[in-house]
Parts: C-alpha cells; sequence; structure tokens
C-alpha cells in the first residue's frame, strides 16, 4: 500500500503518465519546456473528473515551485545539450528528494532530437556524476530498452 505522494515530472511531455498517476491518487506537477506539450496536458486534465483535475499541475515556463517528494523524469535526459546538464541536474538535485530517471538504452530509440545515447547504465551514471558531482545507481532494462537511474532514498 503506497499514499499518495507529491511529484514533479520533469519533462512531461502531454501528461498521460502524470494523469494516470493523478487517477491513482498523487498530486503530480508536470513541466516541459514544449508549449504544445503543456497545451495537450491541460487539456487532457480538463477532462478528467474534478478529484484528478486537482491533484495537476502543468507548466512550460519554469520547474513548479513546490513541496515534492519525488522528482520523475522519463526519456528526457537523452535530448538535453551536454551544456546544459550541469545546470539540469543541480536544479533536480536542489529539491533535495529521490530522484528516478530512465534514458534510452543505446541507439535503441534513435531520434534526430536525441543528442545523448548511453551505452551501457555504467556510461549514463558516469555522466550523471560528472555533470552532477554525485553518485547515482544505475541499471539497464534491457526488456523495456531503457537504462534507469536513481539517486536519493
Amino acid at each position: 500500500n503506497y499514499s499518495p505522494r507529491r511529484v514533479i515530472d520533469f519533462g512531461c511531455g502531454s501528461g498521460f503518465s502524470d494523469i494516470y498517476l493523478a487517477i491513482n491518487g498523487f498530486t503530480v506537477s508536470g513541466y516541459d519546456p514544449d508549449i504544445k506539450a503543456i497545451r495537450a496536458a491541460k487539456y487532457l486534465t480538463s477532462v478528467q473528473p474534478l478529484d484528478v483535475r486537482r491533484r495537476l499541475y502543468f507548466s512550460q515556463m519554469s520547474i513548479p515551485i513546490g513541496q515534492y517528494d519525488l522528482v520523475w523524469s522519463s526519456h528526457v535526459f537523452e535530448h538535453i545539450p551536454e551544456k546544459k546538464m550541469d545546470g539540469v541536474l543541480k536544479s533536480l538535485l536542489s529539491l533535495n528528494v529521490p530522484i528516478l530517471m530512465s534514458v534510452p538504452l543505446g541507439h535503441a530509440y534513435d531520434m534526430p532530437l536525441h543528442v545523448n545515447h548511453w551505452a551501457t547504465h555504467e556510461d549514463f551514471s558516469h555522466c550523471l556524476k560528472e555533470h552532477s558531482g554525485v553518485d547515482w545507481e544505475t541499471w539497464e532494462d534491457s526488456a523495456n530498452l531503457v537504462i534507469k537511474a536513481k539517486h536519493g532514498h
């Protein structure tokens, strides 16, 4: 039994996963720099029941300020230019809550907008430590062609 938590979804896209979490009792703030994705997330939220809508917030301008229990970022860091990685990771770490993330394994989802590719979880772990100054637990989920990472409890 997992009690509802407050989650920040860094790179939320159109918010499908966030709506699922809200339906299941989580309060979710989503951030994505893509205004079209945020518009879609807000529309999808608008057609949800009131109790679900009250647990969702989306922003394109900046990471919403708030108290969170978890930072979640799925398929985002492959899009972040290396020169911005330090600032992004330090911003997320400054929230002082556990961080969970996933990125594509190698070129499994090679797309023009992917500026980073990690062949192994060790490569991703090294990159995260280099840009954040802290150790990360990483592992490969070969069945889903992703690398997962965790920092904090």
